[in-house]
């Protein structure tokens, strides 16, 4: 069965639109390739951000089944046995806490574990960048590889791997007299103040296991106010991540049953 939620742009965020129990009441839920577990926001919540919508009540719901783990079973636009948490208690700083009531009311959980992938190294300006041996690979545990996760906004590798790429693009951006900025503290992110309409940008690509992925400046740095641009990529983690800004104008399909991964370039503000 194919199922086509309403998928819209909001707060920096990719949300799913759906419909949980009999009061028809949309939610609009965080989505994200990267979890597990579907969770929403439910009634008698004794931690909870305030969002736009109310909370889901179970109480009220004929189908509702505690598990243990707190986790519930409901049923979706006829689906019934849907697993998902029901939250009891939140952090507001997971979408955000500026005092106002958030419009998400839940993640809805698309990761397929295992869900790593081999990425195999990276180039910058059509020149291979000399990684440490072992960087990008998929451990026996599951641990390293890489993830498309629509989660993320910039894309995070390891600290080692960001030293080659970062030194790569001071080393271009030099040939045009650019000195790199940093800001951000503890995370910090290559900056430059560009002259004009700069639009020398280097080209950056993704070589995977059987696939390479070329991209845009728009997916590798971010054109803010004042001629700014900044690397989006950032030192994080041991596992990569590829952050949601890398697969702007991307098809990514997930064919599960094979466990392959495929993408494409596509223009997505005309909506095939």
């Amino acid at each position: 069965m194919a199922l086509q939620p309403t998928v819209d742009h909001l707060e920096n965020r990719y949300v799913a639109k759906l419909h949980i129990s009999k009061d028809r009441i949309p939610q609009n839920m965080y989505f994200d390739t990267a979890s597990d577990l579907t969770w929403i926001q439910c009634h008698h919540c004794a931690s909870c951000y305030p969002q736009e919508k109310p909370f889901y009540w179970p109480d009220a719901s004929k189908t509702f089944q505690p598990l243990r783990c707190n986790y519930a079973t409901e049923h979706f636009d006829g689906i019934d046995g849907v697993i998902f948490g029901c939250a009891r208690k939140t952090s507001r700083n997971f979408f955000g806490d500026d005092g106002k009531s958030v419009r998400i009311a839940g993640l809805l959980a698309m990761d397929a574990s295992p869900r790593s992938f081999v990425m195999q190294l990276a180039s910058v300006n059509g020149q291979h960048l000399n990684f440490p041996r072992g960087t990008f690979d998929l451990k026996a545990n599951g641990e390293g590889g890489c993830i498309f996760d629509s989660g993320s906004t910039v894309t995070a590798i390891s600290p080692a791997a960001y030293k080659v790429v970062e030194a790569a693009f001071i080393n271009y951006f030099t040939g045009y007299g650019l000195k790199p900025t940093s800001k951000g503290g503890k995370r910090s992110q290559l900056c430059y103040k560009t002259r004009g309409r700069f639009k020398q940008f280097p080209s950056m690509t993704l070589h995977f296991q059987g696939a390479d992925l070329q991209l845009e400046s728009f997916n590798v740095f971010y054109h803010g106010s004042d001629n700014e641009v900044c690397l989006l990529i950032m030192p994080i983690a041991d596992t990569t991540i590829i952050g949601v800004a890398m697969q702007m104008d991307l098809r990514v399909v997930y064919d599960l049953n094979n466990w392959v991964i495929s993408f494409g370039r596509e223009r997505c503000a005309y909506r095939a």
